[in-house]
């Protein structure tokens, strides 16, 4: 993967998914990929109810966004779910393992921001 094309995009990370979906709201035009998990670790915040990438994804097939999303997830019953709402929803999105598919998941992020689409897009 080629680091030097990374360097050239504003990184946000996020451990709660109000907040993600807050910002998401004023900045979707500024998103050129998003990666998503399904778990948030709540103990990270203190135990507060900090939501799941679920409330992104609904989100997500609501506005129906331009960009490829990756969701990262290794939850074999709530990352499949998340990937066919956005598969109905028309976004753009492929399912990896972090698992298993960490060098895959580099080589869809240097594809989708080299050409604005994922490898395994649906």
């Amino acid at each position: 993967m080629n680091l030097k094309l990374l360097a050239e995009y504003e990184l946000c990370f996020f451990d709660d998914a109000h907040e993600m979906t807050k910002w998401l709201s004023s900045n979707l035009n500024r998103v050129s990929l998003l990666s998503l998990d399904c778990d948030l670790d709540a103990s990270a915040i203190a135990g507060a109810e900090c939501g799941s990438g679920e409330n992104v994804t609904a989100f997500l097939a609501q506005h129906i966004p331009k960009f490829p999303i990756i969701i990262h997830s290794s939850n074999a019953l709530r990352a499949p779910a998340m990937h066919m709402q956005l598969v109905f929803a028309g976004c753009p999105n492929v399912m990896l393992c972090p698992f298993f598919d960490g060098r895959q998941w580099g080589e869809d992020v240097y594809k989708a921001l080299s050409t604005g689409r994922s490898s395994g897009e649906t």
